[in-house]
């Protein structure tokens, strides 16, 4: 009898625990019956100190209104953990789904259906704006709300970018102080490179897809281009230093190594040199990350097959990069060619590494700024070369490269 009087006084003061794969009661003395009435709603609990001294009839009819207030409160558990799961539910949509961009020039934009401009979908646009607002949030500034919103101010760049006009001529199309356009992107150029090398920051590791021996486990393609810019009107020192001694043009340099595996996106971008750099001290000066990534982990030896002696994946490159390099294999062109041998590795090697070649082609081919004469400074390049680098990476993820791409590249050269 002393049992049957615990679990009944139990019964009126009670835990109900529940995640969200099982209920489970457990009995808490801590706990009284006003304070689950807060959670579950008004709950009469009431003892019954005399239920030993009761009939039977009337012993089984109280352990019957005390099995009656058992249901009702599991049925108000439930229906309180749905509404719970319910609202983490929403929260959880809410905080996966990004804030709607606005802008006037975002608006215009969307209702044309007008990003293809771009060679990007609106998917990545809205991306881009996702990060661009995260990295603000984090980083709030004091003063008035500009005139324009975060998201025009991209936009306005992109079509500077893309155009490879000038931003008075931008401001001329969009009915846009020219003002407005300089700060604009002036503005967007740092928070702007900021997102998209964080986007680009893991690196795809390489796949041993090339069944010639003779090349083995090429990884990255790697070569320079030039964006040409005007002739400088300073001292003839100066002059020297963009002067391009390849393609006999003043210009600006940079570097790319592009995975030699569809999609040929680019994995390590320099930063923007003078001109009159050879292409083989560029990449001496990268050789730090270069010499981390190109190393062979065990998983890919397991999963490849590769033999112990292999410690890094290769890279390949153009005569401008012959010399001996400290824990990188490169493979080159054969100079002077003669043996019907050589003559033909050096043609399956260009074969190989042309999608380097078509990704410098899409990058001006995408943002004219890079194939036109950049006229802003070298700081401002600096930041505006490697964002087109970034960029063409998410357009080659919409639009493969293709012969077209290498074309254009060799076009640039010849109009100067």
């Amino acid at each position: 009898m002393n049992s049957v009087q615990s679990n009944i006084q139990s019964s009126s003061q009670f835990d109900i625990n529940f995640s969200s794969q099982a209920l489970s009661f457990q009995p808490s003395a801590s706990v009284s019956a006003s304070q689950h009435s807060n959670v579950f709603g008004p709950i009469e609990v009431q003892e019954h100190p005399s239920i030993l001294s009761c009939s039977p009839a009337k012993n089984k009819m109280e352990r019957k209104e005390t099995n009656d207030m058992f249901d009702l409160a599991l049925q108000k558990a439930d229906s309180y953990k749905d509404s719970v799961e319910k609202k983490i539910m929403n929260t959880e949509i809410r905080e996966l789904s990004d804030p709607e961009p606005e802008g006037q020039l975002f608006d215009y934009l969307r209702k044309q259906k007008s990003f293809d401009r771009y060679k990007l979908t609106e998917k990545q646009i809205f991306s881009i704006i996702c990060e661009l607002e995260n990295e603000t949030n984090q980083t709030p500034k004091k003063g008035p709300k500009g005139s324009l919103s975060l998201t025009d101010k991209m936009l306005y760049y992109l079509e500077w970018l893309s155009s490879g006009t000038t931003q008075t001529r931008i401001g001329i199309w969009f009915n846009r102080s020219s003002h407005i356009i300089s700060d604009a992107i002036i503005q967007i150029r740092q928070l702007l490179l900021k997102v998209l090398r964080k986007m680009n920051m893991e690196k795809r590791r390489p796949k041993y897809t090339d069944t010639d021996e003779s090349f083995g486990t090429v990884a990255l393609l790697v070569d320079a281009t030039s964006i040409r810019t005007d002739k400088p009107a300073s001292s003839f020192e100066n002059q020297k230093l963009l002067w391009d001694g390849h393609h006999k043009v003043y210009g600006l340099k940079i570097q790319v190594a592009v995975a030699a595996s569809y999609p040929y996106e680019a994995l390590f971008a320099s930063e923007v040199i003078e001109g009159h750099i050879h292409d083989f001290s560029l990449f001496k000066r990268d050789l730090q990350p270069l010499k981390e990534y190109l190393q062979i982990t065990e998983y890919e030896r397991e999963k490849y097959g590769l033999d112990e002696g292999i410690k890094h994946w290769k890279v390949m490159a153009d005569r401008g990069y012959q010399g001996a390099v400290e824990g990188i294999e490169v493979i080159t062109p054969i100079k002077n060619a003669k043996t019907i041998e050589e003559i033909t590795f050096n043609e399956r090697l260009a074969k190989k590494r042309i999608p380097v070649e078509w990704f410098f082609g899409r990058m001006k081919r995408q943002w004219k700024q890079c194939a036109n004469r950049y006229r802003n400074g070298l700081d401002d390049a600096k930041l505006d070369i490697e964002i087109a680098v970034w960029l063409t990476n998410l357009n080659i993820q919409a639009y493969d490269l293709s012969e077209d791409d290498g074309l254009f590249e060799k076009q640039c050269f010849f109009a100067a």
